[in-house]
Formats: structure tokens, C-alpha cells, sequence
């Protein structure tokens, strides 16, 4: 019995090293090395979280967060990256769209727009802040939030997108 007791205890370790890592997936860097997180003039770039999205049918792609704060006031974008084929959606509507939520509603609004030519959203709300929606490919989406009603999300959704790998997209 002792010699089963000591087979037992590294299979159950084994078993739970196995667990752990299929609920706390190694983020990695692997969106971090095609995507070239751009220096933005002004603003200064926090800490990167990258997320690799896994399905029992493969990879799905990566989730990649930072937070961007200007200098002068700390004021701050976050910036939301989903790339792979796990994470292509068609949300945004074609044409022009400019709408608010009524007179039931806080004065939110939202209207369709493009940024350097790709598909966007803009969505403004008074009490939670500004969220603007970039979508250059099927299978490539940025999300850019602030909280703060001075910072221009389309300025730097376009300085963001102009030097993303380096190049102009």
C-alpha cells in the first residue's frame, strides 16, 4: 500500500498542475510579437495583460489590454486588442448611423464613423464615459475607453493605428 500511496501523490500533483494551467492559461506574449504597441506622443504606456483564448477546438486567438495615461494629467485610454479567429464579430452596422438613447435615457449616444478608413463606433455616455470601436480586419478588433470628456478617443485611435507594427495600416 505505501508504494501505490507514492505513485498516487505526483499523478494527483500532476493532475491538479494540469488544472491549474487549463484555468490560468500562460497569457504568453504571442499577440504582444504581431502587434507592435506604438509609443503615443504625450502619453505614457502602463502595464501590458495578454490573455490567450483556448477552446476545446484550438486557439482562438489572444486578448490583449493596456492602459495608455497622458502626461500632463494622468487622464487615461484603455485599450482593448482581439485578434485570431475566435474573436471576428460584424457589430457594427453599415452607413451612416447617428442615434441617442430617448428621452427615457441619460443622453447617451452613438453614431457609426471610420478611423484612417476602417469601420468604427463611437459610443459617448455622460455618466460612464466614451467608447470608441476600430475594426481593420475580420478577425481584428480595438476597443479604446475613457472615462474622461477631454480625451479625443478618434486623435488617438488614429495615432494608435498608424503605428501599430510599425507601419500605417
Amino acid at each position: 500500500m505505501a508504494t501505490g500511496v507514492s505513485i498516487a501523490r505526483p499523478v494527483v500533483m500532476a493532475l491538479i498542475a494540469a488544472f491549474m494551467l487549463a484555468i490560468f492559461p500562460n497569457s504568453g506574449d504571442s499577440l504582444e510579437k504581431t502587434i507592435s504597441l506604438p509609443d503615443i506622443p504625450g502619453w505614457n504606456r502602463g502595464e501590458v495583460i495578454t490573455t490567450v483564448l483556448e477552446s476545446p477546438s484550438g486557439d482562438q486567438g489572444s486578448w490583449l489590454e493596456l492602459a495608455y495615461f497622458r502626461e500632463t494629467d494622468r487622464h487615461s485610454i484603455l485599450v482593448v486588442v482581439l485578434k485570431g479567429p475566435g474573436t471576428s464579430w460584424s457589430g457594427l452596422p453599415k452607413g451612416n448611423v447617428t442615434a441617442g438613447d430617448g428621452p427615457v435615457g441619460s443622453g447617451a449616444t452613438y453614431r457609426t464613423t471610420t478611423v484612417l478608413g476602417f469601420p468604427a463606433a463611437l459610443e459617448i455616455h455622460p455618466l460612464t464615459g466614451s467608447s470608441l470601436v476600430v475594426t481593420p480586419s475580420k478577425e481584428t478588433t480595438f476597443t479604446f475607453e475613457t472615462a474622461f470628456e477631454d480625451v479625443d478617443l478618434e486623435t488617438f485611435a488614429e495615432s494608435f493605428l498608424e503605428d501599430v507594427n510599425g507601419e500605417r495600416q
